[in-house]
């Protein structure tokens, strides 16, 4: 865990320093040419789909050889979408596949990953047309804002539901029911 944490941590460093310093750039490179010394556009507010199609490529533009920094940065992104819908699918697969644990006639695993892809590959079609923009930017704002914390409060009570109080006080090494008074009785 600590190894994961460390280059998780440093991963993120790292992106961040790269992709801070192209913004300063190019917020400076706008400020210089700009008549009055105050750019139109502020770099730094640019998120999502506007930091990674429009505003860090303009940076790598203005360095010597941008054909080959573009081809770099657009195969990570390429890279980081196969990447992200491999644990998508294989996360939905497991779990169905976890379902028919101890029955006779478990399915085979093509007979589950098939029908996900099919599925995957139809809902993403919906972000091929011109309003593909717009529905990328409601489910994310969506998932991110709202969908993370339900499940996260969700989770919450299912370990609580399937893993009882009293099993978890059991499992603690000294007496934590005195340590917030909550008066539970140890002895069941």
């Amino acid at each position: 865990i600590c190894n994961t944490f460390n280059s998780d941590t440093g991963i993120a460093l790292l992106g961040g320093f790269a992709i801070y310093e192209v913004l300063g750039y190019m917020q400076k490179k706008c400020e210089k040419l700009s008549p009055t010394g105050v750019c139109a556009e502020n770099y730094y507010k640019q998120a999502s789909m506007g930091l990674a199609f429009i505003a860090y490529p303009s940076g790598l533009a203005t360095l010597e050889a941008p054909q080959f920094w573009g081809i770099i940065f657009f195969g990570c992104l390429i890279m980081l979408g196969i990447d992200s819908a491999f644990s998508l699918a294989e996360c939905f697969v497991t779990f169905a596949k976890d379902c028919w644990i101890g029955l006779r006639l478990r399915p085979k695993t093509w007979m589950v990953v098939l029908p996900t892809c099919i599925v995957g590959w139809l809902a993403g079609l919906l972000y091929c047309y011109d309003s593909g923009t717009v529905y990328l930017d409601i489910i994310d704002n969506y998932l991110n804002n709202w969908g993370m914390v339900l499940i996260g409060t969700l989770e919450c009570f299912a370990v609580g539901w399937v893993y009882k109080i009293e099993d978890q006080y059991k499992q603690v090494t000294f007496p934590i029911s005195n340590l917030y008074s909550l008066n539970i009785d140890e002895t069941k």
